[in-house]
């Protein structure tokens, strides 16, 4: 995807660049907690790009099409991710955690940077 299509322009580019080599990856830190877990509520209330996020879930083999169409037929983004949390990220282990991560950091990275300022 590119950066003019999700608003970006240079300097947000190069800063969160920047920022994501200076910020531990989404397992690090004291608690055993993926940032995936720990971030959960907010996730669900803020994440606005879920179809891109689940096509990319898709495509990554992080869920199957039956679980897609599951989530895509909930009528709000906090009702897909109520449901992509209560399925598929349930039953997943840390390593399909890690690529939702990185997905979310790459199509949502500004909400990425607001929840790891708030630690």
């Amino acid at each position: 995807m590119e950066s003019q299509e999700l608003g970006l322009n240079f300097y947000d580019v190069i800063l969160i660049f920047i920022h994501s080599l200076a910020v531990p990856g989404p397992a690090a830190g004291a608690s055993d907690r993926h940032f995936v877990d720990k971030y959960r509520d907010a996730l669900i209330q803020k994440v606005s790009l879920v179809e891109p996020v689940m096509g990319e879930l898709l495509n990554r083999f992080v869920i199957d099409q039956e679980s897609y169409n599951r989530v895509m037929a909930q009528r709000t983004n906090q009702e897909k991710m109520k449901e992509l949390y209560a399925g598929p990220l349930n039953a997943c282990g840390p390593d399909e955690k890690d690529t939702f991560y990185h997905i979310l950091n790459q199509l949502e990275p500004y909400l990425i940077l607001e929840l790891k300022s708030t630690k």
